[in-house]
C-alpha cells in the first residue's frame, strides 16, 4: 500500500508516562475516526509511530495536535513527525503462526534488496506481520518476500 503516512510521536524527555501518550492520541484518533493500519512502538524511548492513510492524514494530524496539546505547547513532546514516502508491505497467512524464523527470513530477503525496513510490527494472532519501508523500494520487498515465503498469502494493497 503506496497511499500512507508514517506519523511519529516522541517524548522530548523521560517525564511523560509513554503509555498514557499512546492512549491519548489514539483516543483522540478514534474520537476523528481515523483508522490506524500499523502500529509500532519502541519501550526505550517511549516513541511510537502509527501509518495512516494519506487521505486521512490532515484529519489525524489535526486530532493529534488538540489530544496532544499540553505537551507539545509545554515541549513535553518532540513536534509531531509526518513521513510520506513510506509504503506498507503486509504479510499474512495461517502458516506463518508458531513458524520459527519467519519473520527473520522475511526481513533478511528484504534487506537483501537493499531496502531498510523502517518500522514493523505483528498481531498477537501471529497470522499478519506489517512492515513499513520507504515507497521507492516497495516492489523490491514485495519481491524479496514473495520469493522468500513460498507459503500462505503474501501480497500488498
Amino acid at each position: 500500500m503506496a497511499n500512507v503516512a508514517l506519523i511519529s510521536i516522541e517524548p522530548a524527555n523521560s517525564v511523560l508516562n509513554g503509555a498514557q501518550v499512546m492512549g491519548r492520541a489514539l483516543d483522540g484518533l478514534g474520537r476523528a475516526n481515523v483508522e490506524v493500519l500499523s502500529m509500532s512502538s519502541s519501550s526505550y524511548r517511549q516513541s511510537f509511530c502509527f501509518l495512516v492513510r494519506e487521505g486521512e492524514l490532515a484529519l489525524a494530524i489535526e486530532s493529534l495536535e488538540a489530544s496532544l496539546a499540553l505537551e507539545l505547547a509545554h515541549g513535553y513532546l518532540r513536534p509531531i513527525e509526518v513521513d510520506e514516502e513510506v509504503g506498507l508491505l503486509a504479510v499474512v497467512g495461517e502458516g506463518m503462526r508458531g513458524t520459527p524464523g519467519l519473520a527473520g527470513r522475511i526481513f533478511t530477503a528484504i534487506s537483501r534488496e537493499n531496502v531498510n525496513i523502517i518500522a514493523i510490527a505483528q498481531g498477537s494472532n501471529e497470522l499478519t506481520i506489517s512492515i513499513v519501508v520507504r515507497k521507492d523500494g516497495l516492489e523490491k520487498a514485495v519481491r524479496a518476500v514473495h520469493a522468500e515465503s513460498h507459503m500462505g498469502r503474501v501480497g500488498h494493497a
